[in-house]
């Protein structure tokens, strides 16, 4: 069953924040929240548990593997995990050609994040 929510930024404020949002806006989630601090571990939990993943929203530039790159690996492999690309640069055109679902500028507000994840959760 697909009931996972995976948020990777490497800014332990912005995880947070996050995760208290999703929460707030998806209760059903809101025990159902994995965060990563990096792409590498990222990749590594939607490879290992792909099948529980019900969307995955993650930043760009994190260390050891930035999130382009995990879209990139991840989303012709598993088309029926969405992914959502954050970013304070506007790499909109790079992160849909990646295999993103929804790019969001950084920063942005929770208003917006709302109505984007609306679409997949």
């Amino acid at each position: 069953m697909r009931n996972k929510i995976y948020l990777a930024d490497d800014n332990e404020s912005m995880r947070e924040l996050l995760n208290k949002a999703l929460g707030m806006f998806f209760p059903k989630y809101s025990g159902m929240i994995d965060s990563f601090d990096n792409g590498k571990s990222l990749y590594e939990g939607i490879v290992k548990n792909e099948k529980e993943i019900k969307l995955v929203f993650t930043d760009n530039n994190m260390p050891e593997m930035n999130g382009l790159e995990v879209i990139k690996r991840c989303a012709n492999l598993y088309p029926e995990i969405p992914f959502i690309q954050m970013s304070g640069e506007n790499i909109k055109e790079e992160a849909l050609e990646a295999g993103a679902r929804e790019f969001i500028l950084k920063p942005f507000d929770l208003a917006v994040l709302k109505q984007t994840l609306e679409k997949y959760i």
